[in-house]
């Protein structure tokens, strides 16, 4: 029996610095709150991730933004039906 899923891996200078593991359960049942919390570099890519989620058709949630203490935040939803947050601390503001 194989493992199914799949695994994500980001490496940096022979090191690896992000991996997200997915799994399959047949059936298949969207993970509807727990999920998983991304990091980008800082409020204006932030900002500008969520206008392209939204661009390409997707649900973007600012409401709870600024609910999470020292960080700024939006979730949507993947293709599948499930939660994703996307963040960055409130202190990684562009210069």
């Amino acid at each position: 029996m194989t493992r199914g899923g799949c695994w994500f891996r980001n490496v940096e200078d022979g090191v690896s610095t992000v991996e997200i593991h997915l799994g399959v359960d047949d059936p298949f049942i969207p993970a509807r709150k727990a999920h998983p919390g991304l990091l980008v570099h800082d409020v204006a890519a932030l900002d500008n991730l969520g206008k392209q989620i939204e661009e390409a058709g997707y649900d973007v949630d600012w409401s709870e933004r600024t609910t999470f203490v020292g960080f700024e935040r939006f979730h949507c939803r993947d293709p599948f039906g499930n939660r994703l947050e996307l963040m960055t601390p409130s202190s990684a503001r562009s210069v």
